[in-house]
């Protein structure tokens, strides 16, 4: 059937409008997990008794049916400051993490839908200060130093955290991007942890040729946030957000260097970051209005094909 002029004047308004409407990024991931890594899996694998021991704190049964969630269980690259990089790229992002230490965040699942976060790592070597210390205080014989020494380098499970949500980090990560883990997906995120003024975990990224950072907050005791973007930082850097690289990389720069026992994460970052968030805000509020334009084209092009079409059946 022929279109009239004015149809095909009405179609093309119609797929201009939806042409001009691009989804901004779609999100599709993978992510570092334990049942990747055969070697450290079947080591930790060995520590089930203490993992659900560490569980069964949190349980309200006496015997509960738990869950070890192996395949959700996410490395954690820690002690690191990537924004000491001048770039980043695949390379760069390879190269630095290679010899990195790192832990594993291990979800146990409970009866209840609940979760308990456990963090295994290798047991670190004793400073020798530490060891002074420790004599003089009276805290260890030296025959338990030789006791403690002998462990270094073994998996170990130093804390665990309570999740009522079951929000594990693959659950906040696949919330965050709004999309689903898919192990067999190229695009891989990263967690870091433990940088300078920015001490807790955040997702390292690549999406259309640009590296993210992206936060997150998991979380822990009483459901509190164990992370540094907390309601009281909305002036700053915002949990469950993508920023770029480069943006928290300057902010991270401007930083005074603190200690590590002065350095809680936090910083000044909510104040710094203030006029990037604004910047943010209206590049967002630009895309908005031009959503809001391409469907006004849309809706304009439908009525005035339905008016056209009843104008041609009264005739």
């Amino acid at each position: 059937m022929k279109m009239s002029l004015l149809e095909k004047i009405l179609m093309g308004l119609v797929i201009s409008g939806i042409m001009l409407y691009v989804p901004q990024t779609t999100y599709a991931y993978t992510i570092e997990t334990l049942v990747e890594n055969e070697n450290d899996c079947n080591e930790i694998q060995n520590k089930e008794s203490e993992l659900f021991d560490y569980a069964r704190q949190f349980a309200n049964e006496e015997n509960p049916n738990m869950e070890i969630e192996y395949q959700r269980a996410v490395k954690i690259y820690v002690d690191t400051n990537i924004f000491t990089q001048e770039s980043v790229s695949s390379e760069v992002v390879n190269d630095f993490l290679a010899d990195a230490t790192y832990l594993w965040e291990v979800p146990v699942k409970l009866p209840d839908g609940s979760c308990v976060i456990c963090t295994v790592s290798r047991k670190p070597p004793i400073p020798e200060d530490v060891k002074a210390e420790l004599l003089a205080n009276n805290a260890y014989t030296k025959e338990e130093l030789v006791q403690s020494e002998a462990k270094v380098g073994q998996w170990e499970i130093p804390t665990a955290e309570y999740s009522e949500e079951h929000k594990d980090y693959v659950t906040v990560i696949n919330e965050i991007l709004g999309e689903e883990y898919n192990p067999d997906d190229q695009k891989k995120v990263y967690l870091l942890g433990g940088t300078p003024n920015m001490r807790m975990p955040f997702a390292l990224f690549e999406e259309d040729g640009n590296y993210k950072i992206m936060t997150i907050e998991v979380a822990g005791a009483d459901n509190e946030s164990v992370s540094m973007f907390s309601e009281q930082r909305t002036l700053g850097i915002q949990e469950h957000q993508v920023y770029d690289f480069e943006m928290v990389q300057k902010i991270i720069a401007d930083q005074p260097e603190v200690s590590d026992s002065e350095d809680s994460g936090n910083g000044d970052l909510e104040k710094n970051m203030t006029k990037e968030m604004e910047q943010n805000i209206i590049s967002k509020t630009g895309n908005i209005v031009d959503i809001m334009i391409c469907f006004v084209i849309i809706s304009i092009g439908i009525l005035i094909v339905i008016w056209y079409k009843k104008k041609k059946l009264n005739k």
